[in-house]
């Protein structure tokens, strides 16, 4: 549950003259018990805060920032009742203060006075009808109480005053709509909703204010003059959790790609290995990969990326694949590659199946796609990109897992029903345990 915070600090102090009217003697010795307040209320030492607002409360008895902060410091120590006290005391000294019925519905949240705390949320709505935390919380509590219309409409609002997609929102409506207790409809049209409106259209790379080595790295990586591959049938699969970014991908049709930093193997990609300069790390932080399969059917993809077979693997369409900003390469899989960072210098060798195990020729591009022999069942391709964290592509087929969830079927059918994207259940194969198939969903 989100959660306003009275002002802390300086916040306090510099409310003083503007906000509250004090005793013109007292003003020097209220500036020094608030900076001790301060300090206090900052290290979350509540207890020793509460005695310096006590202190002030005394000398300026209508100082509704002590008040304030005092039921919020009595709030974190778990004494509700006095916090709900200096709230009150907050809303008569300033009525129209939100901030005030927002804390003070959360103490009654949390004193299970439910009723009480939708009428201060109602408040607070009422004295800015844009306060998106009031209608989360609300709806939250109407929720709690099995007002389900009343919950997704507060939800609705909710979204429509955010400016960033509430994530935390998906999984609630999808708890809502497994029990039943809302009608499906609504919880996917809510959920559509929620993308459409937060769905970002701005993926194009920019290359200003760079010098020129800065932007002939980025040719490269973006292949203006290099590699690219054709795939061959036009298909990769992507094995992923369900969850609410996996949603997220599937009613909008993308694959999300990743910063080079963020993967979890240590040598991957090997760029990562070699000491550049401080220009050159803060350009890789900028490069992002993609990683696929060439197949749905890999038991240890299920095993490593989907939850151990709770998730799902994605199949993409690359068939008139735009290759404008990106790299579509293939990834290679040596046995042995050494670096030499210090005079930018790497050579690998081929496994024991191919070449002459001699040193061979790498290039730029070989830094961001070559990994060890044991990763060579993933049979991966990567799309690499500068600056762009998705890649829209037609989704074709979902495979789901062998263990996943059956409560979750219905729900993914839902985000799929108006798309031509066919559904496949996986499964042990029927005459060898070791091996996957799969089964079309009608």
């Amino acid at each position: 549950m989100s959660e306003k915070k009275p002002k802390k600090g300086k916040g306090i102090f510099k409310n003083i003259e503007s906000k509250t009217s004090l005793p013109q003697n007292n003003r020097d010795k209220i500036r020094q018990l608030t900076i001790e307040a301060d300090r206090h209320f900052n290290e979350q030492n509540y207890e020793e805060a509460i005695k310096y607002y006590d202190e002030i409360i005394k000398l300026a008895p209508d100082f509704k920032e002590a008040y304030n902060n005092r039921g919020f410091s009595y709030a974190q120590l778990g004494n509700f009742d006095k916090a709900v006290i200096d709230f009150d005391k907050v809303i008569e000294i300033g009525p129209a203060d939100k901030g005030a019925y927002f804390n003070r519905g959360l103490i009654y949240t949390n004193l299970e006075k439910f009723e009480e705390a939708i009428s201060d949320y109602t408040k607070a709505i009422e004295i800015d009808p844009t306060d998106k935390g009031a209608y989360f919380n609300r709806g939250l509590i109407y929720a709690n109480l099995e007002k389900f219309e009343e919950a997704l409409e507060d939800f609705t609002l909710y979204v429509e005053y955010t400016d960033r997609v509430p994530y935390k929102l998906y999984f609630l409506l999808i708890d809502l709509y497994k029990t039943k207790k809302i009608d499906k409809e609504q919880v996917i049209n809510t959920i559509k909703d929620i993308i459409n409106k937060h769905k970002n259209d701005n993926f194009e790379s920019k290359k200003t204010n760079r010098d020129e080595k800065t932007n002939e790295i980025i040719d490269i990586i973006v292949d203006k003059n290099g590699e690219q591959i054709d795939i061959n049938p036009h298909t990769l699969y992507s094995y992923v959790p369900f969850d609410k970014n996996t949603i997220d991908a599937i009613v909008q049709g993308y694959k999300y790609v990743s910063e080079i930093f963020d993967f979890n193997d240590p040598t991957d990609p090997t760029i990562k290995l070699i000491e550049e300069t401080e220009e050159i790390q803060e350009l890789l932080k900028k490069i992002r990969i993609a990683c696929f399969s060439t197949t749905p059917l890999n038991v240890l993809m299920y095993s490593h990326y989907t939850d151990k077979h709770k998730g799902i693997s994605i199949e993409y369409d690359f068939s008139n694949f735009d290759k404008k900003d990106t790299s579509l390469l293939e990834v290679k899989y040596k046995e042995e590659l050494k670096i030499d960072s210090e005079n930018f210098q790497v050579s690998m060798k081929s496994n024991s199946m191919g070449g002459n195990g001699a040193g061979e020729e790498i290039s730029f591009l070989d830094l961001f796609r070559t990994k060890h022999l044991n990763w060579e069942y993933e049979k991966e391709y990567r799309v690499m990109t500068y600056g762009i964290d998705k890649i829209y592509r037609p989704i074709k087929a979902i495979y789901l897992g062998k263990d996943f969830p059956k409560d979750n079927i219905e729900l993914i059918t839902e985000l799929i029903k108006d798309k031509d994207i066919k559904l496949y259940q996986v499964r042990l194969h029927e005459h060898n345990v070791f091996r996957l198939e799969a089964e079309e969903i009608s």
